[in-house]
């Protein structure tokens, strides 16, 4: 902000006028209708005292003033009551503490144990605001689960529920809504929910809202006006504001001690007879896991296509006397990801076709302990929540035409964020190449007629890196600055997070129109790869109008589909002013295509790392203080000399002198002197030291039976044609070895090679270096295991779900073409037969066919 603006906000907040609207707010603070009123009240007088500021300008001290007038109020504001209410029983602040975190659900158990752990006064109310939306999120799972349950009989409800499923992404103020009006149809009728003392604690008995009811609505109002706004989060601010908030929402915490009636069950062990004989229990902020329960299931909520009860996905809010339960999937998951596990909330419906098709839908995690966790985000096709929610909505009644004219004229999404992960993946990593930077903008700065430049270098020599890096640099990032504020406009495209240009050039025209802030014309994302080039042509003039220069970096062209390996996806020709940088590795036939195809082209080498760049490595990789140390067991010139300043040859080198210091400490025993030149210097030996690693081999043998399992899950990531799922991952070990693995020991292991894994969203997982995975297929497989491993994914893909998956539909063909072709080259007839017979029968399988269109 300006100092003008500042010296109007502060003058603003000393103000009489504003003592006399902070008197007013606590008076009226939990009646919605006179605070809502209040406060536009206040933006309107705070909008004619900033007259002459930019817009930007006033919205902000408009923020500020509201955000320290709610605050302040709500501090000060006495909570209502009402004879007729509830009473709950007495109970200290710490025996609140102790009910909440050891008897609650876990959701709420656990933000709110992280709430009484936090120091700081902005964190802490933070970690509050997290319990409140916690414990809302999951009443209005509970009760739309249950309403759902009982047929969804209320038309008019229905109604507004539908408005909620089609609105999108879900703001807190939605799900409180949902809550109470879910509620209100079961006034007549509490005893059908799981928890009846629901709705007496949200009505009275005359149908008005409670205090509690008020309390909580205020609590949105705090999220959304002191929390929610974008000026700083300051402490001093908060710990005024505290005090009163936390006790209050500690006794609205206390008087929901119902919610410790019922047990939230997460099923591990299903028998024939439809029984879970094993349970993770989530009561309290830790889940007790693999317990012995008896829970009899109705076989109907075990139909694999319309029950409700998904295995190890399903959360069941269960009696333990009576043996009822709810099923609360689809709207709440239990999801294994890489960085741990959790209980998953929904939070965003995406829909297409006129609102006829769920595409894909997020589920928000309440973990402030484990901010590594990301929201889980289910496809079409992979995830069965997908069908699940779409068919439950649809039993709501059609949707709302509101809603189909706002998506007639909303733009779909052509992002693909598994490229932003990628290339954050290389920029945390990334150390030195100045000189190669440079070398790259000052070739950019003279190519005023525009051209392409295309990076060469063998594996390991960091091409991926240095792109990822340039493209930064130049803007190209997850969010961009806007236009106004750029010289240069930047796209980025790395191939080995998306191999066919039919969707990444649609993310390229996506990646200006978004930067430009206009809409490209709806028929530029359609059509076939030569549409998609022409589009985009069209696009890099128009933003060429605005920018100096435009610049499209693409990393890893020998990664593309091999179809698209004769770069007919790229103009021949540029518009002036745009130049593309392109990278692949060297002396293959691909380089020899752009040569003859692409004009005007400038090729170079990728070097080694310089001297100054292995300095500036080793400092990152092991610390200043790490350097000094070693230096006298470790000759890092000689290291140098021996990896040839290979980055991948040198990071290796690195990650075995760290694991012989930590054995050294743990022993206890000095750390020894290293030769360097034992230290892999091939590509060849750093994949084989990696895969024997991961497999846990010594001297060519596996020691343990996990090893095993990771070698197979490195076998069959090799041959992926998009990143899998730990999900999808234990599906395929099961058919590949007939192993079955549970989700949380899928995850495992998966953990346990994460070093080696490029993980996309949270969830999805590929091999971090297309090397790595070359090396599995020249020296671990040959074409017979390659074969092999190929037809375990046809095997996989034929059950009937997966068939109709994202991954079926985009991928059977080619893996029955690679089992077909790499059996006849290993001499193994029958498996050719068997796949060349599946792949004519499925290119002319209608059905199959229909299915990929409609999928798109």
């Amino acid at each position: 902000m300006r100092m003008g603006v500042d010296t109007l906000r502060d003058a603003i907040c000393r103000s009489e006028e504003f003592r006399q609207w902070q008197a007013r707010l606590t008076e009226c603070f939990f009646n919605e209708e006179e605070k809502r009123r209040l406060i536009r009240e206040v933006r309107q007088a705070v909008a004619a005292q900033a007259a002459g500021l930019a817009p930007d300008d006033v919205e902000a001290v408009q923020g500020e003033v509201v955000r320290r007038l709610v605050g302040l109020a709500s501090n000060a504001a006495g909570r209502p009551e009402h004879p007729e209410e509830p009473r709950p029983r007495k109970r200290t602040p710490q025996q609140i503490e102790d009910l909440v975190i050891d008897c609650f659900p876990y959701p709420i158990a656990t933000c709110y144990r992280a709430f009484t752990e936090q120091q700081s006064p902005a964190g802490r109310f933070g970690c509050l605001l997290d319990t409140f939306e916690s414990l809302v999120h999951y009443l209005a799972t509970v009760l739309v689960s249950q309403y759902w349950r009982d047929g969804a009989w209320d038309a008019t409800h229905n109604k507004r529920l539908l408005e909620k499923f089609y609105k999108g992404k879900w703001a807190t103020g939605d799900l409180m809504e949902v809550v109470c009006e879910t509620a209100r149809v079961y006034v007549g009728r509490p005893d059908t929910l799981p928890y009846p003392q629901l709705v007496p604690y949200l009505f009275l008995p005359d149908g008005k809202p409670s205090p509690s009811l008020q309390v909580l609505k205020s609590f949105v109002t705090l999220r959304n006006e002191a929390w929610g706004h974008r000026g700083g989060r300051a402490d001093e601010f908060y710990a005024d504001i505290l005090g009163e908030n936390e006790r209050r929402l500690a006794e609205e915490l206390n008087r929901c001690e119902w919610l410790t009636a019922r047990a939230l069950y997460r099923p591990k062990e299903i028998d024939d007879e439809g029984v879970v004989t094993r349970a993770d229990l989530l009561m309290g902020d830790r889940i007790r896991s693999n317990r012995e329960v008896c829970l009899r299931l109705d076989p109907e909520d075990l139909d694999p296509d319309t029950g409700d009860v998904k295995g190890e996905y399903t959360l069941l809010l269960v009696d333990t006397e009576s043996g009822a339960y709810l099923p609360l999937f689809p709207l709440s998951l239990f999801r294994d990801q890489l960085h741990g596990s959790t209980v998953f909330f929904l939070d965003d419906l995406d829909w297409a076709d006129r609102l006829k098709t769920l595409r894909r839908a997020r589920y928000k995690p309440y973990e402030p302990r484990n901010p590594r966790l990301e929201p889980h985000r289910a496809e079409r096709g992979t995830d069965p929540e997908i069908l699940s929610l779409e068919a439950k909505v649809r039993r709501l009644g059609e949707p709302p035409e509101g809603a189909v004219r706002a998506l007639a004229v909303a733009r779909p999404d052509y992002d693909l964020p598994q490229v932003w992960a990628e290339q954050e993946y290389h920029v945390k990593a990334f150390v030195g190449r100045t000189s190669w930077l440079r070398r790259l903008e000052e070739w950019v700065d003279r190519s005023v007629e525009g051209g392409y430049l295309l990076l060469v270098g063998p594996p390991g020599q960091g091409k991926s890196a240095l792109m990822a890096q340039f493209a930064f640099q130049q803007g190209a990032v997850r969010h961009p600055q806007p236009a106004a504020e750029r010289r240069v406009l930047c796209l980025l495209h790395m191939a080995k997070s998306h191999r066919n240009p039919e969707r990444f050039l649609q993310f390229l025209l996506w990646q200006v129109e978004r930067v430009l802030g206009e809409s490209q014309r709806e028929d530029a994302y359609r059509g076939g790869v030569d549409d998609l080039r022409n589009a985009l042509v069209w696009a890099l003039e128009q933003a060429r109008r605005r920018f100096e220069r435009v610049v499209v970096v693409i990393d890893a062209l020998d990664e593309l589909d091999p179809f698209w390996r004769q770069v007919t996806f790229l103009p021949e020709h540029l518009p002036e002013g745009v130049c593309v940088v392109l990278s692949c590795r060297p002396d293959i036939p691909l380089v020899n295509t752009i040569r003859r195809r692409l004009h005007p082209l400038t090729t170079v080498k990728l070097s080694p790392f310089d001297e100054s760049d292995l300095q500036l490595f080793l400092e990152k990789q092991l610390e200043v203080s790490g350097v000094r140390e070693l230096s006298g067991k470790v000759d890092f010139q000689a290291l140098f000399r021996k990896t040839g300043g290979n980055p991948l040859f040198l990071k290796r080198a690195v990650d075995r002198i760290l694991a012989e210091v930590r054995r050294a400490r743990e022993a206890g025993r000095p750390v020894p002197i290293m030769d360097a030149s034992l230290f892999p210097g091939t590509a060849e030996a750093v994949f084989e030291d990696i895969y024997n690693e991961i497999a846990e081999k010594v001297d060519g043998r596996f020691t343990t039976e996990s090893g095993q399992r990771k070698a197979r899950l490195a076998q069959l990531l090799s041959v992926a044609f998009e990143p899998l799922s730990a999900d999808q991952l234990r599906d395929l070990l099961h058919v590949s070895t007939g192993t079955r693995l549970d989700l949380e020991q899928t995850r495992d292991l998966l953990m346990q090679m994460s070093e080696y894994l490029l993980i996309f969203e949270g969830e999805r997982v590929l091999l971090y270096h297309q090397g790595f995975a070359d090396y599995i297929h020249r020296r671990v497989l040959g074409d017979e295991g390659l074969a092999e491993r190929h037809q375990d994914f046809c095997r996989w893909l034929e059950d009937g779900r997966q068939r109709g998956s994202s991954y079926g539909l985009r991928y059977l063909p080619a893996h029955l073409t690679e089992c077909w072709q790499r059996s006849e080259r290993a001499g193994r007839e029958v498996e050719a037969q068997w796949a060349k017979a599946q792949l004519r029968a499925l290119l002319t399988d209608l059905q199959f066919i229909e299915m990929k269109v409609q999928a798109g």
